[in-house]
């Protein structure tokens, strides 16, 4: 049975007109014009039964390319796979410079059962091509991230590279390689599951300080220079280590030399009272 869901971002405008989708109808957009488009398996027929209807300006472009034209039917694991190969040929007829070769039929079957597995829900772009996908991932926390995946044309022969944000000291873990989605998708939430303290520790600072830089702090930022109540004219820069997040954090102290003097005496102590139990803005209100 096909997919119900329709393809984000690649065929906007052509919709699914049953609920086993067989039929599609409405509009193709190719290099800025839009095209009529309707395309049918017969009931209890198979992709080789395929019926197009299109606009006349279509037709004429579609002529000289028949023989392209059926072998993409009869390669095609489906119509969804099928509509894929159907606009990039589309495209190429109409500018055959512009587009690069086409990943093999494999490569779009295997791409659409994968996506399948893990759920068109998770996928927040889709390029034209195919060969970009952003997906969301949740991290324990229930926190939003994107996790950029890159497909090579030939893949799943070669393995696609997924890139998470994190912060620059993670950058080596930051790329996950695989010949499997779900196994990157998984390998992000891993490496997410191990930064939850760190994001803990950095919420906590947002929610309870007043927060002077970075102007809009973001969970990749480690840095956070925090406004003092006592004395009003001084600030913290707290540099938070993601290997150890309750740990004392590298703390420098600005203002003027008068009011700085009393603060660096009371830090200097600070290491042998710290509580890894309580959060790094109690232990600073010691």
């Amino acid at each position: 049975m096909h997919s119900t869901r329709t393809q984000p971002n690649i065929f906007p405008l052509l919709l699914p007109r049953d609920m086993v989708g067989n039929h599609y109808s409405g509009f193709v957009n190719i290099k800025g014009q839009e095209h009529f488009l309707d395309v049918r398996i017969p009931a209890k027929g198979q992709l080789a039964d395929l019926t197009i209807h299109c606009s006349p300006a279509l037709a004429r472009i579609l002529i000289p390319h028949q023989t392209q034209l059926q072998q993409h039917i009869s390669n095609a694991p489906n119509l969804e796979a099928f509509l894929v190969d159907f606009k990039y040929l589309l495209e190429r007829a109409i500018d055959p410079t512009s587009i690069a070769p086409l990943p093999p039929p494999q490569f779009y079957s295997q791409l659409m059962e994968q996506f399948e597995q893990i759920g068109w829900e998770r996928i927040k772009y889709l390029s034209k091509d195919l060969l970009t996908v952003t997906l969301e991932v949740h991290d324990e926390g229930g926190r939003a991230h994107n996790l950029d995946v890159k497909f090579p044309p030939d893949f799943p022969a070669q393995q696609a590279t997924g890139i998470l944000k994190l912060p620059p000291s993670e950058d080596s873990r930051s790329r996950i390689t695989d010949t499997r989605l779900n196994n990157i998708l998984e390998s992000a939430r891993s490496i997410l599951s191990s930064l939850q303290p760190t994001f803990t520790v950095l919420e906590s600072i947002d929610r309870n300080c007043y927060v002077l830089e970075p102007e809009q702090p973001t969970l990749w930022i480690l840095t956070r220079r925090v406004a003092l109540s006592i004395p009003r004219n001084c600030s913290l820069t707290l540099d938070i280590d993601p290997r150890s997040p309750h740990q004392p954090p590298d703390i420098r102290i600005f203002g003027p030399e008068s009011s700085v003097q009393p603060i660096k005496q009371s830090i200097a102590t600070l290491s042998s009272r710290w509580n890894t139990s309580q959060s790094i803005v109690e232990n600073l209100q010691q």
